[in-house]
């Protein structure tokens, strides 16, 4: 099974470019001009998801937010009716 992994990967490897496919097999991996143009699903793909993450991260912060205003609202309930006048 290992075996045809690795030779699936070489042949991906012999359909692009020579500097593309050091990229991909490099420590440093980083996509090409070519590369990114070449693939747009997987640039929506990208954007999609990045969308995604920021939304959900939107998400939490009025969440805790909320949170915080709750706890707020009490605090400032418990001391009102603790402190006299």
């Amino acid at each position: 099974m290992k075996l045809a992994e690795v030779l699936a990967d070489l042949t991906s490897l012999k359909t692009i470019s020579a500097v593309d496919a050091l990229n991909l097999v490099s420590p440093n991996y980083t996509r090409t001009s070519s590369m990114k143009t070449e693939d747009d699903d997987l640039t929506r793909a990208e954007s999609f998801l990045s969308l995604q993450s920021e939304q959900g991260t939107r998400e939490s912060l009025v969440r805790k937010q909320n949170d915080v205003n709750y706890v707020a609202e009490r605090l400032e309930l418990t001391i009102s009716i603790r402190s006299p006048k």
